[in-house]
């Protein structure tokens, strides 16, 4: 998920907008040295950012990416969903949470049931392919957080056949490598279905 850097005008904007809550809250007479309340995506970032990794965003900039592109911004329907991934993940131990390529990510067995609960709200593609992630890194190894990311795109126009190609997957046996051979893929002909939607020209799945 991209991060975005405060710009001069936006930090202007800020201390101007710090100014204006200042004189408010004065002559309202307040006596809170910190008005503002933390907000959901406060809590997802002090939650989620815990194995203090070299690319870890800082404060600021992990909750300015939050509200732009958050699960729970992105779709305001989800968002109880998303604050129980959240106060999920902020329960467990700073163990919890590992370095992947410098990035903090959960253990790939943490708050399964609230991070798939979140998927399927999104959609029964997200959700599908949130299973099928489970059963690849049960039976492959890696790690759930990287395959876990995949499953927010879709391809444009092409959203049926990717459903009916993960809905296979979730069902088919796991095969961890398949040497780039249509004949070792799982769920062929929905592969090439969904590729032949995005416009794929290629070869077929084999007979038989």
């Amino acid at each position: 998920m991209p991060f975005r850097s405060l710009t001069s005008a936006s930090l202007g904007s800020i201390a101007l907008r710090s100014s204006s809550l200042l004189a408010w809250c004065w002559l309202q007479a307040c006596d809170n040295s910190y008005p503002l309340a933390p907000t959901e995506c406060d809590d997802w970032c002090y939650a989620t950012q815990r194995a203090d990794c070299e690319e870890d965003e800082s404060p600021d900039d992990c909750v300015g990416n939050c509200e732009e592109n958050a699960l729970g911004r992105q779709h305001p329907e989800c968002e109880p969903a998303w604050i129980r991934l959240s106060e999920c993940y902020r329960d467990a131990p700073d163990s919890a949470f590992t370095c992947v390529q410098d990035y903090s990510e959960p253990s790939n067995a943490l708050c399964l049931d609230e991070r798939r609960a979140a998927h399927y709200c999104v959609s029964e593609l997200a959700g599908s392919c949130f299973d099928r992630c489970v059963r690849e890194v049960e039976a492959c190894g890696g790690t759930l957080a990287d395959c876990e990311q995949q499953c927010s795109g879709t391809t444009e126009g092409c959203e049926t056949e990717q459903l009916e190609f993960e809905r296979c997957l979730v069902q088919a046996p796991v095969v961890c490598s398949s040497g780039g051979s249509l004949a070792e893929v799982p769920c062929c002909e929905r592969l090439v279905a969904l590729l032949q939607c995005a416009g794929y020209e290629g070869e077929s799945c084999p007979e038989g």
